[in-house]
């Protein structure tokens, strides 16, 4: 039994090994965009509280589960931050890291809403191998102790705002490491790509509100094993006086092989009501643990709070429509 604990640690170390980046979020069309990028922190008018959490494989112990809590907001008239905390727990393995984030936006053309962002953050991360676990908590030769690693890396964005449109690009953990620090086919480049763009417009409008639709399209490539995912997005919102409800599904397809494959299909809702935002999704998977991994529950709630209407037009959400 100890042998067959082993093996799943090692198996563990080996998939942080060949990609240490926490999940993608799935769940970012709950107005969690600067979970994407740093360089949506900041726009808007309030400050922003978000959660989401992810649990996969509800019917198998100790399954995957990710969180996430963020606040961002504007610093002054043109600049903002974020904070962003994550916890990554995979059996007996944990990814835990803290990321501060600035960003600074540009007006290009005021007359034709044409915007333009930098953002950048730092952040610290621990990875942690619980071997106790392994043998009912006590010590064994044969096994070793704990196992953990600190690390800090940074990110970088840039957003391209006009009108409706948008257009995103990212990289996550941009400063390769070192050396290795488990094994020698360890990759020292764990860094991320991300490209993610989208045109929002308005389909109809009512007495009290209006409806609007928002394709989107996001691209992820994983350097540390050279994979690369693509979701295609529609989210439709009905924006009302004090509140608005949306709908939104998200294909998550496996794009860097000849023939694209299908990963998830992740239907969604949520809803925002005054100062509070709530999101559901479920996501659905179509690779070889479907059978395990059919019932992955996403939830994300929300909080804005304090701030003030920005007097420069880059921050303000009407400047993103």
């Amino acid at each position: 039994m100890k042998k067959f604990y082993w093996l799943i640690g090692i198996c563990c170390l080996t998939f942080y090994v060949n990609g240490q980046n926490i999940p993608s979020p799935t769940l970012y069309l709950a107005d969690n965009q600067y979970l994407i990028s740093p360089a949506w922190a900041g726009i808007g008018d309030s400050y922003k509280i978000r959660t989401l959490g992810q649990w996969q494989w509800l019917d198998v112990q100790d399954a995957p589960r990710t969180y996430f809590v963020s606040v961002n907001g504007r610093l002054s008239g043109k600049t903002g931050f974020g904070v962003l905390l994550s916890d990554d727990e995979n059996g007996f393995t944990s990814i835990r890291s803290a990321t501060f984030s600035l960003a600074y936006h540009l007006i290009l053309d005021a007359d034709k809403y044409r915007f333009l962002s930098f953002g950048m953050s730092y952040r610290f991360s621990n990875f942690n191998v619980d071997t106790s676990s392994f043998s009912g908590g006590q010590p064994d030769p044969a096994i070793g102790g704990d196992r953990s690693l600190d690390e800090s890396n940074f990110d970088f964005g840039l957003l391209y705002r006009a009108n409706g449109f948008f257009l995103n690009l990212s990289f996550t953990d941009i400063i390769n490491r070192s050396e290795a620090e488990f094994t020698a086919r360890e990759p020292l480049s764990i860094s991320k790509i991300n490209v993610y763009a989208g045109y929002e417009f308005d389909l109809a409008s009512t007495r009290t509100g209006y409806l609007v639709a928002e394709p989107s399209v996001n691209y992820h490539y994983f350097s540390a094993d050279g994979r690369s995912e693509t979701d295609f997005n529609l989210k439709i919102t009905q924006e009302e006086r004090d509140f608005s409800y949306w709908g939104g599904l998200t294909f998550r397809i496996e794009t860097d092989e000849s023939n694209p494959q299908l990963l998830s299909l992740t239907p969604m809702m949520g809803l925002k009501y005054r100062n509070f935002t709530f999101g559901y999704g479920y996501q659905t998977f179509f690779t070889e643990t479907s059978a395990f991994n059919n019932n992955t529950h996403l939830l994300s709630l929300g909080y804005d709070f304090g701030g003030a209407e920005s007097n420069c037009i880059c921050t303000q959400v009407r400047g993103i429509k």
